[in-house]
C-alpha cells in the first residue's frame, strides 16, 4: 500500500508529502512499510526540544517549503483546523459525527463520510501467522497470558503524572498474576528514565525498544487491553475489539466514548489512574 495507490492517481491533484523530521528512526520503519516516499523533510529534531521549540522550527521551516502568496498552491502552511476547513473544496471525514461538526461551523458542500484510513492500513497490517521482529515479543505466550499494551509518552504527562501512570501500571502487575504489561518506551530521555526507574526488572512488565509498526500492530491485535495517550491507538485498537483506557484527562476521539470501545481514566493523579 502507498500514497501512489490513492491521492497520487489523481493527476489533477498536487500531492506533497511533508515530514518534521522528528524521531526519525521510528518514523523511517513506517514509510517503507506503507511505501510512503517525501517531498520535503524540515529535519527539526534537536536535543532537549520542548513544545515552544517544536512550533517555532516548524513554522520557520514551513515557510520555505510552502510559503508562495497563494493560499491554493501549494497548499497552505497554515495547521489551524478551521481555517483549513474554511478554504478547502473538499472534505472527507471518517465518521457521521466529523460529518455532524463541519455541519455545526456551517461547512455542507463536497463533504464525504469515507471511513478511517487508519483502520484500513491497520487490517493490512495484521497476520495470524506473523513473526514478531522484535525478539522479546516472540517469547509472549499470548494464549496464556492477559497482555496489556502500554504507551505513555504525551507532553502532558511528563513529570508527576507520567510517575502516578508507571506506580499504577506496578500495581496492576503486582496484583494481578495471570497479566503482562508489555510498555514500548519512547525515545524522549524524560520518559525513558521514569519508566524505566519505577518499572524495570519486574517479571510481569517487559520495557521495549520503540516497536516498528508492524510489529505494534499485531501485537495490539494479540491483546487484551490498550492503555495509552495516543491518539491513534484509540483508533486502531478498537478495529480489533480490543479495549482502551485513556491515561488523558480529555480525548480528540469523543465517538469511542460514545461507541463505549474507549475510557478516559486520567493520568494526573496523586497516585494512581
Amino acid at each position: 500500500m502507498s500514497i501512489g495507490t490513492g491521492v497520487e492517481k489523481h493527476k489533477e491533484i498536487e500531492c506533497k508529502v511533508c515530514l518534521t523530521g522528528q524521531h526519525r528512526e521510528m518514523l523511517r520503519q513506517v514509510m517503507e512499510t506503507f511505501g510512503v516516499c517525501e517531498d520535503y523533510n524540515l529535519d527539526i529534531m534537536r536535543a532537549s526540544q520542548t513544545l515552544t521549540t517544536i512550533t517555532s522550527d516548524i513554522l520557520q521551516k514551513m515557510e520555505t517549503v510552502l510559503r508562495t502568496g497563494n493560499i491554493y498552491s501549494p497548499y497552505p502552511e497554515e495547521m489551524n483546523r478551521l481555517l483549513t476547513g474554511r478554504i478547502a473544496s473538499w472534505h472527507f471525514t471518517p465518521t457521521r459525527g466529523n460529518l455532524d461538526n463541519l455541519r455545526r461551523e456551517h461547512i455542507t458542500k463536497n463533504v464525504h463520510v469515507t471511513g478511517n484510513t487508519v483502520i484500513d492500513a491497520f487490517r493490512t497490517a495484521v497476520k495470524e501467522d506473523y513473526c514478531f521482529q522484535n525478539a522479546g515479543l516472540r517469547e509472549v505466550d499470548y494464549s496464556n497470558r492477559r497482555v496489556i499494551v502500554v504507551t505513555a509518552h504525551g507532553q502532558e504527562n511528563l513529570g508527576k503524572p507520567l510517575q502516578n501512570i508507571c506506580n499504577a501500571l506496578k500495581e496492576l502487575a503486582e496484583t494481578y498474576h495471570d497479566i503482562l504489561i508489555v510498555y514500548p518506551v519512547h525515545p524522549n530521555p524524560a520518559v525513558r528514565e521514569t519508566a524505566y526507574e519505577i518499572l524495570n526488572h519486574h517479571e510481569r512488565i517487559k520495557l521495549l525498544e520503540p516497536l516498528d509498526v508492524l510489529d505494534m500492530h499485531n501485537l495490539i491485535a494479540r491483546s487484551f487491553l490498550v492503555m495509552t495517550d495516543s491518539g491513534g491507538l484509540q483508533e486502531e485498537a478498537p478495529s480489533f475489539g480490543k479495549p482502551v483506557l485513556v491515561m488523558r484527562t480529555e480525548t480528540e476521539r469523543p465517538e469511542a466514548v460514545a461507541a463505549g470501545t474507549v475510557r478516559v481514566v486520567g493520568g494526573r493523579g496523586t497516585g494512581h489512574l
